[in-house]
């Protein structure tokens, strides 16, 4: 899963939903100054540490997503990387991880056997999954099965 920067969807040519804009800007910056910590418990998670969350919202804003301090893309530990991949790509994921978005970062991985799974909402009989949907407890037997035969 991944949530890529407003910057980079636009330049993608992807539509950058308010709600996503409204969860990075405010939400977690809100979080990170006002409890020290990223807000990730609301979502059903833990939270991040403020420094891991101000780092992740830095890339989130870059047009070029993870960068250095310097806003310089860093991609070097990605292209090293050489093993079987498979991402995700959830059908009604619109605001966080669009089509294009998934494909973008699994271009990162340019030396790693990648594969990229579309979910359809509809053939688990659900309507909506969502970005953060696939961590609920209701997708146990229907999505979390999956991933589990991967990683044998």
């Amino acid at each position: 899963m991944c949530f890529f920067s407003e910057r980079l969807l636009g330049a993608l040519g992807c539509k950058v939903s308010a709600k996503a804009v409204v969860w990075m800007v405010l939400r977690i910056s809100f979080a990170i100054e006002c409890f020290g910590v990223g807000a990730w418990s609301t979502l059903g998670g833990e939270n991040l540490p403020a420094g891991i969350a101000r780092e992740w919202a830095y890339w989130a804003r870059h047009k070029d997503y993870v960068v250095d301090q310097h806003g310089r893309p860093i991609r070097e530990g990605f292209e090293r990387l050489q093993c079987d991949m498979k991402f995700l790509l959830i059908d009604d994921d619109k605001d966080f991880a669009p089509e294009k978005a998934v494909y973008a970062l699994r271009d990162f991985y340019c030396n790693a056997n990648t594969d990229i799974e579309v979910i359809q909402t509809s053939s688990i009989g659900k309507t909506s999954i969502g970005h953060f949907g696939f961590f609920r407890k209701e997708f146990k037997e229907s999505l979390w099965r999956n991933v589990l035969g991967w990683l044998d």
